[in-house]
Formats: structure tokens, sequence, C-alpha cells
């Protein structure tokens, strides 16, 4: 089983479905809530929000490039694909370089 960022079991919901429409009419729905987050052996509850069944994106942590000291804020995603779960981090550009994985550069916003 590989170690994941974000604990799906522990989300809890804290509020009503949402759902947004753009001006071309596509719309998606979401769920509030909060759920746990484990970096570098530390874990912590933190805002999130369910899209669907498979799809957890977990807030409140940011992240830094090797050779800088700016802190984007950054998100995880994690969802479920052919019933293995996938995460990914986003902050900052996208870069799609295999040497660099965002994941192993994000903490806790404080």
């Amino acid at each position: 089983m590989n170690k994941t960022l974000i604990n799906r079991d522990s989300f809890i919901q804290t509020g009503e479905a949402i759902t947004k429409t753009t001006p071309k009419g596509y719309s998606w729905s979401y769920i509030p809530g909060t759920v746990e987050v484990t970096l570098r052996g530390e874990t912590r509850r933190v805002e999130a929000k369910r899209f669907g069944e498979n799809d957890i994106t977990a807030y409140g942590t940011v992240g830094r490039y090797h050779a800088s000291t700016k802190l984007w804020p950054a998100y995880i995603i994690s969802d479920i694909r052919d019933g293995k779960v996938f995460e990914s981090a986003r902050f900052g550009r996208d870069d799609n370089h295999p040497k660099f994985r965002k994941e192993n550069n994000i903490w806790f916003a404080k």
C-alpha cells in the first residue's frame, strides 16, 4: 500500500453542497469540509473540498521551488482511478520536469 498525503477516510463535511456555474453554462458541485493531511510525519486537519465520490482537494499548504525563497499557495489533489489513489501537489507555474516532484516541496501554511 502506498503512503498518501491525504487521509481520505478522515473527510468531515462542514456545509451543504455548493454548485458553481460559469457564464458559458459549465457547472460543477463540491462539498466543503476538512481532511487530515500528513507532511514529514506531522498531521494536521485542513480545509478541503470533495468533488463527487473520488476527488478530494486539500488546502492549507504552501510550496517552494528549489532555487527560490518565495512561498506559493499550494493544494493537494487526491483522486481514485481504476481503484488506485493518485495524488499531486499544485502551486506556482505548471512544471512537469521529471526530476521535480512538487509533493516533496510543500509544507503546512502558518
